[in-house]
């Protein structure tokens, strides 16, 4: 054979190679740029977080076994006499900033007790002011709206003494940043 031929057919039983590799390269390239992620929404993470800290903190509303002298929490009941507003913001609280005005612009929340059968028994706020001005905007796309996160716990509350069951219901509200 001569050397022409030879050349030619090198080349010949180079072109499968040559596209397989090429095609091996472009999915590669698809798949990597299909997968990587350049924004990470956090605000479901956050809201769980915040309803986490709300029922299981021993600073908010776990009831506290004082009795035994462990002031052991149990998370998962609700002592109702810590079931206000004014405790859920004191134990939700981001400090003040050089002003002296409170920084608990990050959240906002409703919280409802209901009893087994349905019944609304109480409904407090964190941040209320924030959660009314948010309230209209929510599901609203860009910096200015905000989202809104619904979950309901069943849980245990003291009610005279007795433990009943019930369940918390909570609506969340982070703005979008």
């Amino acid at each position: 054979m001569k050397k022409k031929a030879q050349f030619t057919e090198l080349v010949i039983s180079y072109i499968p190679k040559i596209f397989l590799l090429s095609l091996v390269f472009v999915a590669i390239v698809v798949f990597v740029n299909r997968y990587t992620m350049d924004k990470l929404d956090v605000q479901k993470i956050e809201a769980s977080l915040l309803i986490d800290r709300m029922v299981y903190s021993r600073n908010c509303f776990s009831y506290i076994d004082e009795k035994d002298g462990t002031n052991r929490p149990y998370p998962g009941i609700i002592d109702l006499d810590k079931f206000t507003s004014a405790n859920l913001d004191s134990c939700i609280f981001y400090g003040v900033d050089s002003e002296g005005k409170s920084r608990n612009i990050y959240t906002a929340a409703s919280v409802i007790l209901k009893d087994s059968e349905g019944n609304v028994l109480k409904t407090i706020y964190h941040n209320e002011a924030w959660y009314k001005n948010w309230q209209p905007i929510v599901d609203k796309r860009g910096p200015g709206g905000t989202k809104s996160y619904r979950e309901t716990n069943y849980i245990l509350y003291y009610k005279e003494g007795k433990l009943e069951r019930g369940k918390l219901e909570f609506d969340v509200i982070i703005p979008n940043s």
